[in-house]
């Protein structure tokens, strides 16, 4: 079943908040099926993307990238991946 589309946020912080202007790669894989983004932050430090048409199933997502001159990614800071199953109303399982 194809559902409706599924939308990531991703906010890249640093030491006072938001972070504007960074470049942020994910992927996103549902079995065998992967899908890659790019895309800067916002003023806030967001980051959006859109899987559009999402069938229901399991997904993990990673952030594969977060890149800013000046600054520098630490892995070890939040969450760098996740996973939700999306249900077959288009909405994730809870």
């Amino acid at each position: 079943m194809t559902g409706k589309n599924l939308r990531l946020d991703v906010k890249v912080v640093g030491e006072s908040g938001g972070v504007a202007g960074a470049q942020v790669a994910v992927q996103i894989t549902r079995g065998v099926q992967k899908w890659n983004f790019t895309g800067s932050t916002n003023s806030s430090g967001i980051a959006s993307f859109v899987l559009t048409k999402a069938s229901a199933g399991f997904y993990v997502t990673s952030v594969t990238a977060v890149t800013l001159a000046g600054y520098t990614w630490d892995t070890a800071q939040g969450l760098t991946s996740a996973s939700y199953t999306l249900s077959s109303g288009g909405k994730p399982a809870k």
